[in-house]
C-alpha cells in the first residue's frame, strides 16, 4: 500500500488520540466517520445491507490518489485537520486553523467544497464501473446457474410424467396379467371337465362293449 494512500485512508478512519495507533478507539468523536482502521486489519461496520470492506475501500481510496487535483483542496484540508487533531482544540478551532493556512495559499471555503464535491463525483463514477461489473457477474453467474436450474426443473417435471405413465402402464400390465390369470384359471377348469367328461364317455362305451362281448360268449356258444 503505498504512503499516499496510508495518510489517505487515515482522513477516513478514527484513531483514538494520545494511545497506541494500533488500538481501536472505543470513542466515537463527534461528526467523524465510523470506520476504523487497526494496522492492515480493516473492521467492519454495518451500512444498510452489508458492511464496509477494507478491500473495496482500498479501491476507492486508489481511485482518489488518481483523481488527486494538484494544488491544495480538500484532501490537504483534511489531512491538515487530522494533523491538528493531535492539539488540545476543539473541531470548530481545528477547522478554523486549517482553514487560516488554506487561505494563505488563496483557497476559499468555496473551493474547499467545490473539491469535496469532485472526489464525491469520482466515487460515484466507481459505484457506476462497480454496478456495471456486478451486472456482468450476475448475468454469467447467476444468469447461468438460474437457467441451468431452469433446465434442471424441466427435467424433473418431463421425468416424473413419464414416471407417472410408466406407472400407468405398468398397473395397466398388471390388470391384464390378472384378467389372463383368470382366464387361464378358467380353461383350466374347461380342459379339466372336458378330459373329465370325455374318460367317463370313453369308459361307459367301453364298458358297454365288455359287457355286449361277454353276452355274445354267454348266449352264441
Amino acid at each position: 500500500m503505498s504512503k499516499f494512500i496510508k495518510n489517505l485512508k487515515s482522513l477516513f478512519v478514527v484513531e483514538e488520540e494520545g494511545t497506541n495507533k494500533n488500538t481501536p478507539s472505543k470513542t466515537k468523536p463527534k461528526e467523524q466517520p465510523k470506520t476504523k482502521i487497526q494496522k492492515t486489519s480493516f473492521i467492519p461496520t454495518v451500512a444498510m445491507n452489508g458492511k464496509t470492506d477494507e478491500k473495496f475501500m482500498n479501491i476507492l481510496l486508489q481511485a482518489l490518489e488518481k483523481a488527486n487535483q494538484p494544488g491544495y483542496d480538500y484532501l490537504e484540508f483534511m489531512n491538515a485537520i487530522k494533523s491538528l487533531g493531535k492539539m488540545n482544540m476543539d473541531e470548530a478551532t481545528r477547522f478554523k486553523s486549517a482553514y487560516t493556512l488554506a487561505q494563505t495559499m488563496g483557497v476559499t471555503p468555496d473551493q474547499l467544497e467545490k473539491s469535496a464535491a469532485y472526489y464525491i463525483e469520482v466515487l460515484k463514477k466507481e459505484e457506476a464501473k462497480f454496478q456495471n461489473a456486478l451486472v456482468h457477474q450476475q448475468q454469467n453467474n447467476i444468469g447461468a446457474r438460474t437457467e441451468a436450474i431452469k433446465t434442471n426443473q424441466k427435467a424433473i417435471e418431463e421425468k416424473q410424467k413419464h414416471i407417472i405413465n410408466l406407472q400407468k402402464e405398468i398397473e395397466n400390465h398388471q390388470k391384464e396379467i390378472k384378467k389372463l390369470q383368470s382366464e387361464v384359471e378358467t380353461a383350466k377348469s374347461k380342459v379339466s371337465t372336458t378330459n373329465a367328461n370325455f374318460i367317463a364317455s370313453y369308459q361307459f362305451l367301453v364298458n358297454k362293449i365288455k359287457e355286449d362281448i361277454a353276452k355274445m360268449r354267454q348266449h352264441l356258444k
